[in-house]
C-alpha cells in the first residue's frame, strides 16, 4: 500500500513539473511583453523592472499602423468562431455516420480520419495548397463568389476535421 502511494506522489509531481514546462512559454510571454525591445534582446529570461512597460507596449502595438492589431484581430475572431462552429457540426455529423453505419467503408474513412491526425501537417502541407489552387480554379466563379486559397472559407475547410467519434460510440442506441 506505501508503494502505491509512493507511485502515485511521483506520478503527481511529474505532472505538475510537465504542468509547470507547459506553462513557461506563457509566463516569459508575459515578462516580455513588460520590457523595452532592448531589455529582451539582453536578458530574455530575467524579470522586468517594472511592468509599467507592459501597458504603454500593448498601447503601442493596438495603436501601430503598420500592425494594424484591431483588423488582425477581428479576422482571427472571425475565422477562430466560424471554424470552431463547422467543425463541430461537421465533425458531429460525421462521426454519427461513422459508428451508426458499420461498413468497410466507414472504417477505411475513420482510418483516414485517424491518419490526418497522427501524419504531421509538414508532410501535407505542401499537397493541401496544390489542392486548394486546383479547387479554388474550379470553384473561383462569379456564381459562388469565393476563393479556397487565402480566404476565410478556405482556411475553415481546412480546419474541419474529426473530433466526436467517442462521444458518437457512448450514445445509446434507439431501437
Amino acid at each position: 500500500m506505501k508503494k502505491q502511494k509512493f507511485g502515485i506522489l511521483l506520478l503527481e509531481i511529474l505532472g505538475l513539473l510537465l504542468f509547470l514546462l507547459f506553462l513557461s512559454p506563457i509566463v516569459l510571454l508575459v515578462i516580455n511583453s513588460a520590457k523595452s525591445s532592448a531589455d529582451i534582446l539582453a536578458d530574455p529570461l530575467a524579470l522586468p523592472a517594472s511592468f509599467g512597460q507592459l501597458w504603454t507596449n500593448i498601447v503601442t502595438i493596438w495603436k501601430n499602423p503598420s500592425i494594424n492589431y484591431p483588423s488582425s484581430f477581428l479576422a482571427s475572431t472571425i475565422i477562430t468562431v466560424i471554424s470552431l462552429f463547422t467543425i463541430t457540426l461537421f465533425s458531429a455529423l460525421a462521426a454519427w455516420g461513422l459508428v451508426r453505419y458499420r461498413s468497410k467503408a466507414s472504417l477505411v474513412i475513420f482510418f483516414i480520419f485517424v491518419a490526418s491526425m497522427v501524419i504531421p501537417f509538414q508532410v501535407v502541407m505542401y499537397p493541401l495548397v496544390t489542392w486548394f489552387k486546383i479547387m479554388s480554379d474550379a470553384i473561383t466563379m462569379p456564381i459562388f463568389g469565393f476563393s479556397l486559397l487565402r480566404s476565410y472559407p478556405g482556411i475553415i475547410l481546412a480546419y474541419t476535421g474529426f473530433r466526436y467519434v467517442t462521444f458518437s460510440v457512448h450514445v445509446p442506441r434507439i431501437h
